[in-house]
């Protein structure tokens, strides 16, 4: 059921791949297919506190990484939304483990790693959940959000243009598309196909072949609406999946899975499932080990000296939480960043918020 949800989410997306296995040349003008190339994004030079320690950069430096996590907290739909989006496993009740997938480092081969950065950086800077849901291509929605309210849903349908093409709501499946996103190639808007069916697409009345360059993929769909989506966003590479007819390559085509945000580990690599397939975090290549001895999978660097899931972790000091990200325990306080530390309680740990 979740794989047909996230087929669904989707939207044509997934439905059309199929038809161009059969339709549309894959030929990819001679760029290797799998590439994992970042779409020219680059990082900015402010890693994590904890991924500086072992000399491999993180996503986000702790003061942010706290900020996303504390909205993750505070927000009933977010994790589930950059989960979906980039196959990142932020965790919504143990706050230290989700600073540690923020601020702990990042295996360098992490396919996609600059756009998923740069989307986190983004939700850092976001004052709301709305905000912080716009910087992510799949937004999940709450059952009363006004946006779906205000545009007269189930009158509306379920392919609804807003923000002047930027967002598609698909309010009786409760969640968004923002075509505005990184995910998206430049220039994507919110257009109706030849079947009525609405996308995040660069044009109408399609013509041209299947195309990858660098790590974005171009393609004609049957509803002759064309798309063009960065593969890396999620951990994929660019092409069309033989396997399925999917669009986007993920790091091992033939294995699927259904439950968002699960992990596991084999050898040193930290699989995550999106919805519909696994992404890799490949722990090996950064000198550190895959562990799953809490239930959660993470990447363990030589030398560590704490565990998110410690006793004395994610404990209330004042306005401050004692953290374990990057391996290393650490005091992080709450008011930096303009929260308190709130206790633990209803299943969620203590947390800045």
């Amino acid at each position: 059921m979740q794989a047909n949800l996230r087929a669904s989410l989707l939207g044509m997306i997934a439905a059309i791949a199929v038809a161009l296995g059969a339709t549309v040349c894959t030929t990819f003008n001679g760029l290797e297919a799998a590439s994992s190339v970042d779409g020219g994004i680059i990082v900015g030079s402010d890693a994590g506190d904890g991924a500086a320690e072992a000399g491999i950069a993180g996503y986000l430096p702790v003061a942010k990484a706290a900020r996303v996590c504390s909205t993750i907290f505070a927000c009933p739909e977010l994790a589930r939304s950059i989960i979906y989006s980039m196959a990142i496993p932020v965790d919504a009740l143990n706050y230290s483990l989700c600073v540690d997938w923020l601020a702990g480092p990042i295996p360098p081969s992490r396919v996609g790693f600059a756009l998923q950065a740069s989307t986190l950086d983004c939700v850092a800077k976001a004052d709301t959940c709305e905000q912080a849901g716009a910087c992510l291509w799949v937004e999940y929605l709450a059952p009363d959000d006004p946006r779906c309210a205000d545009a007269g849903v189930p009158e509306a349908g379920d392919g609804l243009c807003i923000d002047d093409g930027g967002t598609l709501l698909r309010c009786m499946s409760h969640y968004a598309l923002h075509c505005a996103s990184s995910y998206y190639a430049p220039g994507a808007t919110c257009l109706q196909g030849s079947n009525n069916y609405t996308g995040c697409a660069l044009e109408q009345n399609c013509t041209g072949v299947t195309s990858c360059v660098g790590s974005v993929l171009t393609y004609c769909a049957i509803d002759d609406l064309k798309y063009g989506i960065n593969c890396a966003y999620g951990g994929y590479g660019c092409g069309i999946n033989d396997q399925s007819g999917y669009p986007c390559i993920p790091p091992d085509p033939t294995v699927q899975c259904n439950i968002p945000g699960a992990t596991r580990c084999d050898s040193d690599i930290v699989w995550v499932c999106d919805g519909l397939y696994e992404s890799a975090f490949d722990c090996g290549s950064m000198g550190a080990s895959c562990s799953d001895t809490e239930g959660s999978a993470r990447c363990v660097v030589p030398g560590s000296t704490c565990s998110p899931s410690d006793t004395d972790v994610n404990v209330c000091s004042g306005t401050s939480i004692d953290l374990c990200y990057g391996g290393r325990k650490s005091s992080f306080d709450c008011a930096s960043i303009g929260r308190a530390c709130v206790p633990g309680a209803q299943g969620k740990s203590a947390h800045c918020g």
